[in-house]
């Protein structure tokens, strides 16, 4: 069966659920093994992966800017913002 078309006749709570479930395996499994910047970010506001569950969350994670991009000397600080897996860290994580 086509997923849309499963998707389409989900219910409300069981599209949150969904989104719910998605958002919390891409922040454990993508975001924060694999982006420098925001692995900071969690570490140094002591925002453990796991406790983010939810969109509601997102609230929790303090607010990433264009700014973070610019205010750097650092002309490759944008590469922190880039998923970036090497064999390491996907045997780690």
């Amino acid at each position: 069966m086509d997923p849309w078309k499963t998707i389409a006749h989900l219910t409300p709570n069981q599209i949150r659920d969904l989104q719910n479930q998605k958002f919390q395996h891409f922040i454990r499994r993508y975001l924060y093994p694999f982006s420098l910047h925001y692995q900071r970010l969690f570490d140094e506001n002591k925002i453990d992966p796991k406790s983010i569950r939810t969109v509601g969350d997102l609230a929790r994670i303090p607010f990433t800017s264009k700014l973070d991009f610019i205010q750097s000397s650092d002309t490759q600080r944008y590469r922190e913002f880039i998923l970036n897996p090497d064999k390491e860290k996907i045997r780690r994580f």
